[in-house]
C-alpha cells in the first residue's frame, strides 16, 4: 500500500531544502575575505604574449621595482585565512546533511503526522491545509537546525572579524528569508500544485511535478533581483560614474548586455568584499557591494568584476537552473520510489 502521507511530508521536505532554488538562488556569489586581495590585477589584454616574454627575462634580469604579485597574493593568504576557509569548507558539507538528517527524523518519528493532523484541522480546503503544514514544519525545521545555522552564519563571522552585525539584525535577516519560502512555496500555491498533481496523478506525479518545477526556478531567476533582494538589503544606482563607465565598457568587450549597474549596503552585515551579475533579460544587473567599493581600487575591483563576468559569459546561471532541476527531478522520482515502500 502506497503511503500518500509519506509522499507528501517527503515532498514539503525537498521542497523547504529547495526553497532557496525556488526563490532564486541560482548559486551564492563569490565572497572574498576583506584584506585577502590587496595587489593590483595583472593587465590581461592584447599584449599579454609580450608580457609573459618580459616575465622571463625578468627571471634572469630582475625588472627596477618590479612587483610579485604572486609572493603578495601568498602573503595575504595568512594561517588566520587558512582556518576560516577550511572551517567554511567543512561546516558546507555538514551542514545540508545535518539538515536532512533532521527531515528524515520529523518524517520517519510520526512527527509529520502530528503536523498534518494540525494542519487538517485548520480547514477543509487542500491550500490551507498545505500553508499551514507548511509554516508548522519551516519553523519546527528551524529550530532544530538553528545551532549550526547560527554558527556558521552568526558565530564564525564574528570570530574572523568579518562582520559586526548585531545578533537582532542577523535574526531578522533569517526571518526574511524564512517568509520569503514561505510565501513563495504556500502563499503562492507551489506546494497545493504539487498535491494536486500527486492526487491526479500516484503513478507519475514526480516527473509533472518536476516538469512543473522548471518554469517555476526559471521565473524566481528572473524575480529575485527585483523582488527578493531588495527585501534584505538597499539598492542604488552605482555614485561612481566613472568606474560605471569602466565596468560596462569591460561587460561590452565579454559581449554582456549594458544594463544597470548597481551598489548594495552589505556593509550592514559583512566586511567581505564582492561583487556579481545575476537575472536575465530585463532583471540582468551588475551589483558592487559597498565594502568592495571601499576597500578596492579601481583595477582590483575590475578584476573582480571579470571573473564575476565570465560566470555569465560561460553560462553559468543556465547551467545552473539545469542541473538543479535535474537534481530536484531525481529527488522527486526516488522520493516516489521511497513513497511506494511496503510497510
Amino acid at each position: 500500500m502506497i503511503r500518500w502521507a509519506r509522499i507528501g511530508a517527503t515532498c514539503l521536505l525537498l521542497a523547504a531544502t529547495l526553497a532557496p532554488v525556488v526563490a532564486l538562488a541560482a548559486g551564492e556569489p563569490d565572497t572574498i575575505d576583506a584584506g585577502v586581495l590587496s595587489a593590483p590585477a595583472r593587465d590581461t589584454g592584447p599584449d599579454s604574449a609580450a608580457a609573459d616574454t618580459l616575465q622571463h627575462s625578468a627571471a634572469a634580469k630582475p625588472l627596477p621595482n618590479a612587483r610579485d604579485y604572486l609572493a603578495e597574493m601568498r602573503a595575504n593568504f595568512t594561517p588566520e585565512n587558512r582556518a576560516y576557509s577550511n572551517l567554511k569548507v567543512a561546516i558546507r558539507f555538514l551542514e545540508p546533511v545535518y539538515a536532512l538528517l533532521v527531515g528524515l527524523l520529523v518524517l520517519f518519528s510520526g512527527f509529520s503526522a502530528d503536523l498534518r493532523n494540525v494542519a487538517h484541522a485548520m480547514g477543509r480546503r487542500r491550500w490551507v491545509r498545505v500553508l499551514v503544514f507548511l509554516v508548522l514544519y519551516t519553523l519546527v525545521v528551524f529550530v532544530a537546525t538553528f545551532p549550526v545555522v547560527w554558527y556558521d552564519g552568526f558565530v564564525v563571522e564574528h570570530r574572523f572579524g568579518l562582520s559586526q552585525q548585531s545578533f537582532g539584525g542577523w535574526l531578522g535577516d533569517q526571518g526574511k528569508e524564512l517568509m520569503v519560502s514561505v510565501f513563495t512555496l504556500g502563499v503562492v500555491p507551489v506546494l497545493w500544485l504539487a498535491y494536486t498533481l500527486i492526487a491526479r496523478s500516484r503513478r507519475w506525479w514526480w516527473l509533472w511535478v518536476g516538469l512543473a518545477a522548471l518554469p517555476l526556478i526559471v521565473g524566481g531567476t528572473l524575480i529575485e533581483p527585483l523582488v527578493v533582494d531588495p527585501l534584505l538589503n538597499k539598492f542604488t544606482p552605482l555614485e561612481d560614474h566613472r568606474l560605471e563607465a569602466r565596468i560596462l565598457d569591460l561587460a561590452a568587450r565579454a559581449g554582456i548586455p549594458g544594463r544597470n549597474v548597481y551598489q548594495v549596503n552589505k556593509s550592514e552585515q559583512t566586511n567581505k568584499y564582492n561583487a556579481y551579475v545575476n537575472g536575465f533579460g530585463v532583471s540582468q544587473r551588475i551589483v558592487l557591494w559597498d565594502t568592495t567599493l571601499r576597500g578596492m581600487n579601481e583595477d582590483e575591483i575590475l578584476f573582480v568584476m571579470g571573473h564575476e563576468m565570465g560566470h555569465y559569459v560561460l553560462r553559468h546561471i543556465w547551467k545552473g537552473i539545469a542541473f538543479s532541476w535535474l537534481g530536484s527531478l531525481f529527488m522527486l522520482w526516488l522520493t516516489s520510489r521511497i513513497a511506494e515502500r511496503p510497510r
